[in-house]
């Protein structure tokens, strides 16, 4: 056997092949998930306009929505036990920052369904108690986590997550999936398993661009509308997937300019929302 041959069947013998990655349970919250007798509890995936994505954990028998960073780790409590009607027909609908007011605190839509006209109702809290819209005699008859009940696997900045629950222990179970959402599961663009739709698995980027690159005080973006479209909006987002800055456009320019002095040095990326889905611009580094 010749030397060269000895060498390839040494690295054989002492560097085996690498073992394909793994889906991985990364954590699992109690008294979170579905099952046959407490089956009303909430735990899903949101992402939020200003603190990115959290999960959310809604507990219908001591009415709290707990929010949790990436890590697992508690980010914000929040009582509704004041609402009315805390019954099993009344359910915490869309979560947000920046839908029902503009500032950084979480607001939720608070609606019943079934019953008499008398004990219907849909309200907007603010997350210290502030009533934000008061409809009595209204409801909403959708599930705002139907979503991610039908599409659990999301794509996250932390990778793409699978969340199950536990038919007999009621838990919710987090695991992390190797891969990534593809646009296959997408509609438009946007993947279907994200709450609040701003999670992008697009990756065209031929009609979206930005120079220079890296930037220091100005970056000019570049855009190209589908047809038949008149308007977007440009999200650019940081390392952790927080939007920002958000900025209109519309089909009477083709690109808009930056100034990133509203920008910390870092890296971005920036994305182009339309009626007709949503296409993810490359990488941009931003220098001080």
């Amino acid at each position: 056997m010749n030397m060269k041959a000895t060498s390839l069947l040494a690295s054989v013998l002492f560097f085996p092949l690498a073992s394909p990655a793994q889906i991985t349970l990364e954590q699992t919250y109690p008294n979170a998930g579905y099952n046959h007798s407490t089956y009303h509890d909430q735990f899903f995936l949101w992402n939020f306009e200003a603190s990115g994505s959290k999960y959310v954990k809604i507990d219908r028998t001591s009415f709290t929505i707990t929010l949790y960073n990436m890590d697992h780790t508690v980010y914000k409590v929040i009582s509704y036990a004041d609402a009315p009607t805390t019954a099993s027909n009344a359910y915490v609908m869309y979560i947000s920052e920046h839908l029902f007011d503009l500032d950084d605190d979480v607001e939720y839509l608070y609606s019943t369904f079934g019953g008499s006209p008398e004990t219907l109702f849909t309200r907007v809290y603010d997350e210290d108690g502030t009533v934000l819209l008061n409809a009595d005699s209204c409801s909403l008859f959708v599930y705002s986590t139907v979503h991610q009940q039908q599409f659990p696997i999301m794509n996250t900045p932390d990778g793409t997550k699978l969340i199950l629950s536990h038919w007999t222990e009621a838990s919710a179970r987090v695991y992390r999936l190797p891969g990534t959402l593809a646009c296959s599961a997408c509609e438009d663009g946007v993947s279907l398993g994200v709450g609040g739709g701003d999670q992008v698995t697009s990756t065209n980027t031929g009609d979206l661009f930005s120079y220079p690159n890296p930037a220091q005080e100005n970056m000019i973006i570049h855009y190209e509308l589908p047809v038949g479209v008149t308007e977007g909006e440009l999200v650019i987002v940081d390392g952790s997937g927080r939007a920002v800055l958000r900025r209109p456009v519309n089909a009477t320019a083709s690109s808009t300019t930056v100034n990133t002095a509203m920008l910390a040095a870092g890296t971005y990326m920036y994305h182009l929302y339309t009626a007709k889905g949503v296409v993810q611009g490359p990488k941009v580094l931003v220098v001080k």
